[in-house]
């Protein structure tokens, strides 16, 4: 068969059932054999829009997206799409068309030194040298894509390579020298990380878009109850915690929530899943003084999924007093806010005077008074204590009797 039809065939052989591209000369030879393939090809109206689609397919299948260009402008108008894949750890394939490899280097018609361009951006990339390369290639390239951090892979293919004869033999597995992506959590970050949330008074989880790549979201959710400890997303890391979620306070940055944000800006340690720390909301808040920033848990698939041990390493259960007690009335309102009479109670009766009295005064900041009439209603020690923390604010603020409590 011909370069062009083993490209074709090494996509069935990964399972790929649909690609998104625009046609021109240098890849008249892939089209041509797509022609009966079962593979299905969706025509867009210029070639960045092909792989933004590819990211799209890959964010909801879970499997990388395959995207064809031609040479030239063709693989040019790639590039933000390809840039964009790899800022946000999106499996791509992207597959472009060049000119001859006796005329490579010789600035002829529609010749961009196409792999040295998405160097900046992808995971790889690859220049078919020969027909006989491109199974190996094929092979690789969805396998770099989809393995550690995912992201995109180029593979630059000369017309005449395409046109190439070769005896096809696609391989079972891939062994690529120096490339032995993290698929195992180590051991003693893990422990480092879970001493500094033992240790600290207020600490954050930040759930970026790794979480979602990796379906990390249910594992990440029973950590975060389990410890008590509060929840805030980047942009990229919205569906991660579903909004209705008692620990999740929203997203982070400039277009945020005020709730997640100060929150961001009071943790004593925050500890990012699946999102990077230089990322550009985290750049806009200090974090000097004496926040600590724990290693970044890299939320890949394999890491997640095997034995990354979060819920073994899992810090005290925190009830909506103890949140309370480390500052983070706004959540223990919202959380209280859901609790039965009797649970309330009981929170009451094992909260200190001083974060009962901190979280009768968030709740009346934030208009829960339905919180504190509940609360007020209370008989026995807890009724006592909360009647003197409302004579304390009414004192204090000079409320009123007919402040609803």
């Amino acid at each position: 068969m011909t370069g062009a039809q083993a490209i074709v065939k090494a996509l069935e052989m990964e399972g790929v059932e649909l690609v998104f591209g625009y046609p021109g000369a240098a890849i008249c030879p892939v089209y041509d054999a797509l022609r009966g393939s079962r593979v299905r090809h969706v025509l867009v109206r210029q070639e960045q829009n092909a792989g933004h689609a590819a990211s799209g397919y890959a964010r909801i299948s879970g499997r990388p997206g395959v995207c064809i260009a031609t040479s030239g402008p063709g693989a040019t108008n790639l590039m933000t799409a390809l840039a964009g894949a790899y800022m946000d750890s999106i499996p791509l394939v992207a597959i472009t068309g060049q000119v001859a490899t006796s005329l490579l280097g010789r600035d002829v018609f529609q010749e961009v030194d196409t792999t040295g361009a998405a160097e900046p951006f992808v995971k790889h990339s690859y220049l078919a040298a020969r027909a006989s390369d491109l199974p190996r290639i094929l092979k690789e390239a969805f396998c770099i894509a989809a393995t550690g951090r995912p992201g995109p892979v180029l593979i630059d293919v000369p017309v005449d390579v395409q046109e190439e004869e070769l005896d096809f033999c696609y391989p079972d597995r891939v062994d690529i020298p120096g490339y032995r992506p993290t698929v195992k959590g180590h051991a003693g970050q893990i422990r480092r990380a879970c001493q500094l949330l033992a240790e600290s008074a207020r600490p954050l989880i930040c759930a970026g878009g790794g979480v979602l790549t990796a379906g990390a979201g249910e594992v990440l959710r029973a950590f975060a109850g389990e410890a008590g400890i509060p929840i805030v997303s980047t942009m990229m890391g919205i569906g991660a915690v579903a909004p209705s979620h008692p620990n999740y306070m929203g997203m982070i940055g400039s277009h945020g929530v005020r709730s997640a944000n100060m929150a961001l800006r009071r943790a004593d340690l925050l500890l990012l899943v699946g999102e990077h720390r230089e990322t550009a909301t985290l750049r806009l808040y200090d974090f000097k003084s004496d926040l600590a920033v724990a290693d970044t848990l890299e939320a890949a698939a394999a890491e997640v999924q095997q034995e990354t041990p979060m819920g073994a390493y899992a810090v005290e259960f925190i009830t909506t007093s103890s949140h309370a007690q480390r500052g983070y009335y706004e959540v223990a309102v919202r959380i209280g806010y859901r609790r039965t009479l009797e649970q309330l109670q009981a929170v009451v009766n094992a909260t200190s005077p001083e974060a009962l009295y901190s979280l009768l005064a968030a709740a009346l900041d934030a208009g829960k008074t339905e919180l504190a009439v509940r609360m007020g209603y209370w008989g026995a020690d807890g009724g006592t204590r909360v009647e003197d923390a409302m004579a304390q604010l009414r004192e204090e603020r000079e409320l009123t009797e007919t402040v609803p409590w």
